[in-house]
Parts: structure tokens; sequence; C-alpha cells
């Protein structure tokens, strides 16, 4: 009576495509679930051109109805490799010959987050480190917009041009 039900398993080599047809080639994670929350710790998610490793909760407080703006979460991204081919996949105004590598902290919701202690450099030597919150990430036609405080920023016309080439022009 007095203890919980959690649901524990290991995930190993899961391969799927997501709905941006995102191959996913291998996701390995330490599952675990109860009523109140969702773990996927020692998370890996692997893709042709992009790796990343994080320990991720899930806070559930009710039905997981209106997911994107109701249901928070913690991450920790200890090391990330993205592609921008792959993260073309979700917005589309990315180049797509460089490579995004990454750590950083994020909490909130998936509509709105902050992303803490983001240290990012690139293939192309863009470099960004500093705390940047996230509004309306999934509803852009309420405004989307990213609050940057930034320690560091390092970088040129031509790194940003080929970062975002159809935004600068």
């Amino acid at each position: 009576v007095g203890s919980e039900m959690c649901i524990r398993d290991s995930i190993k080599g899961l391969q799927f495509i997501d709905d941006h047809q995102i191959e996913v080639e291998n996701l390995t994670s330490d599952f675990s679930y109860t009523r109140k929350e969702m773990k996927l710790f020692k998370t890996t998610l692997e893709t042709a051109t992009s790796s990343v490793k994080a320990d991720i909760t899930f806070f559930r407080d009710g039905s997981f109805a209106d997911f994107k703006n109701k249901i928070k979460f913690d991450a920790t991204i200890s090391s990330a490799d993205l592609s921008l081919l792959d993260l073309n996949k979700f917005y589309g105004e990315f180049g797509k010959g460089d490579v995004l590598h990454f750590s950083t902290n994020l909490e909130g919701t998936l509509n709105n987050f902050n992303a803490k202690r983001l240290n990012l450099t690139s293939d192309s030597n863009l470099i960004i480190d500093g705390d940047f919150y996230v509004i309306n990430s999934f509803a852009s036609e309420n405004g989307f917009s990213i609050d940057a405080h930034l320690s560091n920023l390092v970088s040129d016309y031509d790194q940003l041009k080929s970062f975002l080439p159809n935004i600068l022009e």
C-alpha cells in the first residue's frame, strides 16, 4: 500500500524514424517510470551524423496531456555532437555543413525552457557560452523568442552566414 509502482528497463539499440524523418540508429537508456516522473538516464541517441549523451527526468503532475506545455523536465546534456543536417529537419533555416559540439543543463517545459551554462563550439570555430531562455519553441505562432545572456561569443559574418544562410543576407 505504501510503495509506489515503478517500471524499470534498459533500452538498448532501439532504431526508428521520427516525425521529422530523423533516422535514429541507436537509442540506449536506463529507463524508469512512476506516477510522478519518467527518467531516462545514461541516454545515448545516435544518428548517422549526430550523437547526444544525456540524463533526462520528466516530472508528471496528472496526465501527459499537453506534454509540450505542462510536463516539466530537467536534462543534463553531458556531450552532444549535433549535425546541422539533423537540426534542419526541425528548422529548415540552418546551413548544412557544420556540427555543433555542446554541453548544457536544460529545465522547463519543451515549449518554454532554460539552457543553463551552454558551452558550444562548432567545426567552423563558432563559440557560444552562456545562458538561454527559449520561449514558444513549439508555438512560434505565439511569438518565438530567445533571451540570451552570453559570457562568450566568437564568430564572424561568414560563420554566421553559413550557420543561418537563409536568414542572414
